[in-house]
């Protein structure tokens, strides 16, 4: 990866503590604040749609709160108690006195946080939060099946595009999260322009969460109003306090998630959670919309690139594959003779794809036909990362079979793919290997992929 140095954040220079926090207290704070629109789970279909495809379009978070009163709620088995004897047996923590990750057993997790207060006491050094959890098999399957959720809300949503991938390119974004009180995270945004869902699915001890969040719309001047912090909004380093909120040239929304709330992030809404009272246990998963994909392509993956970011979700790719799939979708409805309707739903979302390939297609070009670029043998999708900068190479980059691991001990040993690679953007910015002897490579040839 590249060489920009990230500081981690200093937690003693963060002047808070949820012991007086109330939503209505919090509101009062900022002429700029303002509370997250709630929509109940109870409401009719229609009343419910309404304020999801507003929230599609406006870019201000949503919460659709009273899950836990659906008759089907899992209940007893939505506790910490199942979660640890079913789950997974391991948790990655972050403890938020000096910010290094590491595995711990789950018991352990939970152990340590019935073992402090639910607020930080002077000369505490450990505090965990649990994250990215691998989700229970039984969750999932109530998640997806009970009938409590819309579809349109859930993971394998059709119109959830990192579905479209191959199931060996596929990114596991259904995760469990464990806090305590006064346990936080920096302020972000969800990867790649993706649409965050956040369900909060049990709770000790009125344990809730202050979310503080933006519009997605306002993103570029979250991310100027970092820098007048001397911060960099992407590195996720920074944990913004109450007082830089009231400062703050855009809307806050601000929101206390409870049991049975769940949170809806839009694309790029800059977010920072903070976990108050007892233990609280939530289910969170990423979408990624159309919008989402347009999004990621031309605003996040630059930003990525500049601050040497790993991409994760694979966007080019994703792209590529809806495109193929929604193509194959198309010529399917046009031999069955569909509802006008469904053509043109999908003939729509083919265009857009289009347009976003072809940017692709601009970018991965080989300016001279002539040349013969070299090939990585492969009949399957390649999965090649920018060594620099950690972008998904989908099809174009610069190779180095020489600056490899000291294991390798020639360059004619190193099959095309495996040696130290960078993307077409790092290379055109001067970043290099260090023996700056890199050659062209392609992940297939440029003919087939424009043909397919």
């Amino acid at each position: 990866m590249g060489t920009i140095v990230k500081i981690p954040p200093d937690y003693h220079k963060v002047s808070f503590t949820t012991r007086d926090w109330s939503l209505e207290g919090l509101l009062k704070k900022g002429k700029r604040f303002f509370p997250v629109p709630r929509v109940s789970a109870g409401s009719q279909l229609e009343d419910l749609l309404k304020p999801l495809l507003q929230y599609g379009r406006n870019t201000i978070p949503l919460v659709i709160e009273d899950w836990h009163k659906h008759p089907d709620w899992l209940g007893p088995k939505l506790n910490l108690e199942w979660l640890k004897e079913h789950g997974q047996k391991d948790i990655a923590v972050c403890n938020i006195h000096d910010w290094p990750d590491h595995t711990v057993p789950l018991e352990q997790s939970t152990q340590q946080c019935h073992s402090v207060s639910c607020f930080v006491a002077p000369g505490e050094t450990v505090r965990w939060y649990g994250k990215d959890a691998e989700c229970p098999a039984n969750w999932g399957e109530w998640l997806h099946n009970s009938g409590v959720f819309p579809s349109r809300l859930l993971p394998d949503d059709p119109r959830n595009y990192l579905t479209k991938l191959p199931k060996h390119a596929t990114v596991e974004t259904l995760m469990c999260h464990l806090g305590i009180g006064e346990t936080f995270m920096p302020c972000h945004k969800d990867l790649c322009g993706s649409s965050g869902h956040d369900l909060m699915c049990y709770t000790e001890n009125d344990g809730s969460s202050f979310w503080f969040m933006t519009k997605g719309s306002d993103a570029l001047e979250v991310a100027k109003y970092f820098c007048d912090l001397e911060q960099e909004l992407d590195h996720e380093m920074h944990v913004i306090t109450i007082e830089e909120l009231i400062r703050a040239p855009f809307d806050v929304y601000i929101m206390e998630q409870k049991l049975g709330d769940m949170v809806l992030v839009p694309p790029r809404s800059c977010h920072q959670v903070v976990n108050s009272g007892g233990i609280t246990v939530k289910i969170s998963w990423s979408k990624m919309t159309l919008k989402g994909l347009a999004i990621a392509l031309h605003y996040e993956l630059p930003i990525y690139q500049r601050v040497c970011r790993c991409e994760t979700y694979c966007v080019k790719s994703t792209i590529y594959h809806s495109l193929y799939q929604c193509h194959m979708w198309l010529e399917r409805l046009l031999k069955g003779f569909d509802k006008l309707r469904h053509i043109e739903i999908t003939a729509n979302r083919l265009s857009k794809l289009l347009l976003l390939f072809d940017y692709i297609l601009m970018d991965e070009c080989p300016l001279l036909e002539n040349i013969q670029i070299p090939t990585i043998p492969c009949d399957e999708d390649v999965h090649v990362i920018c060594n620099f900068c950690g972008a998904n190479i989908f099809q174009s980059f610069f190779e180095c079979c020489t600056c490899v691991h000291s294991s390798s001990k020639s360059s004619t040993s190193v099959p095309l793919g495996s040696g130290y690679a960078l993307c077409s953007a790092c290379y055109s910015k001067g970043r290099s290997c260090r023996c700056e002897t890199m050659e062209a490579v392609q992940c297939q040839p440029f003919k087939a992929l424009v043909e397919e």
